[in-house]
């Protein structure tokens, strides 16, 4: 892989072209390919399109809210998420990610800062795997799981803000996008910290009920 300079983004043949077979070849601070695609077949343009693009790699200016998701079963798939976003309007007003895995998962990671980027943290909440997935454009079958990592990614950030707001274990559970350790989402994402972060706010709540009962 050639190197790219900072603002200059990278070109599919630049990360593709020479790999040697079996070998990582996007490997920077903050994409880190391990899942090695023999090709770009079953991938759209736009998808390539995210995969090349590196204005929104890394960690914002004023980070306040962080997500993260993802597996560790087969090798580590996961993106984490990064955003500032405006504590009087909830707005997110710049975003960022990091990915961990396959093609697919570096795509989703920078699609999900894309679209989540101008909207409000609730707003943001409400994202599906279904949205992520058409905002990111196609990926292999076999690789179409990535797009439900980077939702989960998206609700751990803007949990993250809401706790770092003060919002306590009754609220977040009240949220109509609250975390749902039954839903599918959750079971197929073996990381989620909105899950994490849920358990320790569970945790406090109910030592707290114990010493006023």
């Amino acid at each position: 892989m050639r190197s790219v300079a900072k603002g200059e983004s990278m070109k599919p043949e630049d990360m593709l072209g020479g790999a040697p077979v079996g070998k990582p070849y996007i490997r920077t601070r903050d994409v880190f390919q391990t899942d090695n695609d023999r090709d770009t077949e079953g991938y759209s343009d736009e998808a390539l399109a995210l995969v090349a693009d590196v204005a929104k790699t890394g960690v914002p200016e004023e980070t306040n809210a962080i997500g993260m998701a993802g597996s560790a079963k087969h090798g580590v798939i996961a993106v984490q998420l990064f955003a500032h976003v405006n504590p009087a309007t909830h707005v997110i007003e710049r975003a960022g990610y990091r990915a961990h895995g396959c093609l697919a998962m570096i795509a989703s990671g920078c699609a999900a800062a894309y679209w989540m980027e101008g909207k409000t943290v609730e707003e943001a909440a409400a994202i599906s795997a279904e949205t992520l997935a058409e905002a990111r454009g196609a990926v292999p079958r076999d690789k179409s799981y990535t797009a439900r990592y980077g939702a989960c990614a998206v609700r751990g950030m803007c949990g993250d803000f809401l706790i770092r707001q003060g919002a306590s274990y009754e609220d977040m559970g009240a949220r109509p996008h609250a975390c749902d350790d039954a839903s599918l989402d959750c079971v197929m994402c073996e990381n989620c910290s909105l899950r994490d972060a849920m358990v320790d706010l569970q945790i406090a709540y109910r030592h707290r009920a114990a010493a006023d009962a």
